[in-house]
């Protein structure tokens, strides 16, 4: 919690959105950075929140809905969202019923399996503010799976250009994922 509020304020003061500053963080000690702290490990990720939110750890309401409920009166018109794995779609439907109007930045789809019916069905917003733009205020996030497809040898029939590689993926993700119309 400390360390929440530390960086928010150093968002603010760097004038960066405290979502960027968070998600760069995540980016450099987990997974796919300097691998301290392995973001894959659900059930790594939950007992540390729990622990941290409730010392008994039982809470009555799990951590996430608390924030989810809490984010929900945050800033002004629509300036908060949520970040919600594919990759757990029951949270992500509680999380919809709970926040029906904020925005969802849903990492976990392609490379890590997410499942792309259930963000495609509880992702957008429901009503407004979010529920009132393109898309629903969905942002789907499937970089790994679409930059994995300039790694290695192409396959028989696939081009030889990573550029092109790239391209065709993103198009095959735009496909899988109709969000804009």
């Amino acid at each position: 919690m400390i360390a929440g509020v530390l960086g928010a304020g150093l968002a603010d003061r760097l004038r960066v959105p405290s979502l960027l500053l968070f998600l760069g963080i995540g980016m450099a000690i987990g997974d796919d950075g300097l691998d301290l702290v392995s973001l894959s490990d659900t059930h790594l990720i939950q007992g540390l929140a729990v622990a941290a939110d409730e010392p008994t750890g039982s809470p009555a309401e799990p951590l996430w809905a608390r924030v989810a409920r809490r984010a929900t009166a945050w800033g002004p018109g629509g300036t908060v969202g949520l970040v919600v794995g594919a990759t757990a779609p029951a949270e992500l439907a509680a999380a919809r019923s709970i926040a029906p109007g904020l925005a969802f930045l849903v990492p976990g789809v392609g490379a890590q399996g997410g499942d792309v019916a259930a963000v495609l069905a509880d992702g957008p917003a429901l009503v407004q503010p979010a529920g009132g733009r393109p898309g629903g205020g969905l942002l789907v996030n499937v970089s790994r799976g679409i930059a994995q497809a300039a790694l290695g040898e192409p396959g028989p029939g696939v081009p030889a250009d990573p550029g092109e590689r790239l391209a065709a993926a993103a198009a095959e993700w735009a496909r899988r994922l109709p969000v804009l119309p």
